[in-house]
């Protein structure tokens, strides 16, 4: 064993400077390619970051399309489905969204976000959600679900 591990240092000693240089380089790019590929299988499996989900629909849809789900013992009060579907949202940068119209009335927002971070300007027809300040907003959720009547 001995003399193998001194053939070997004797030998990379042996390598002229160039070669020493190949070996480390070759090394360099095996290394590299096994990151990449790590970073490529982490991008999968994480989510979008910067990116938000948000649907805006009728209450009656929301619960068709099991988007939300009744709180047991409250009629009124909804929440998000558990297995809900992404398929059913728009997904924008969060730099995009300032401002989402709302057909319709008797809004409500599924879900925790800040009272303090938007505001619902409009009529019985029309309204707009804007949002003031979007960390702020967007602190506790990735996915909005607004419903109206």
């Amino acid at each position: 064993m001995k003399y193998f591990i001194l053939i070997l240092v004797v030998s990379l000693f042996s390598l002229s400077c160039e070669e020493r240089e190949t070996i480390a380089l070759s090394k360099f790019d095996k290394h590299c390619d096994s990151l990449n590929q790590i970073i490529g299988d982490l991008r999968k499996q994480i989510p979008l970051v910067g990116y938000k989900f948000y649907v805006i629909s009728s209450e009656n849809i929301l619960l068709k399309k099991r988007i939300i789900t009744r709180v047991s013992g409250i009629s009124l009060e909804h929440k998000l489905h558990e297995k809900v579907a992404k398929r059913h949202f728009s997904c924008e940068h969060i730099s995009e969204i300032d401002t989402l119209y709302i057909p319709g009335n008797n809004i409500k927002i599924v879900g925790h976000f800040n009272p303090n971070s938007y505001v619902i300007e409009g009529d019985d027809k029309k309204n707009i959600l804007i949002i003031i300040d979007k960390f702020l907003f967007w602190e506790y959720s990735n996915s909005l679900v607004i419903s109206y009547k």
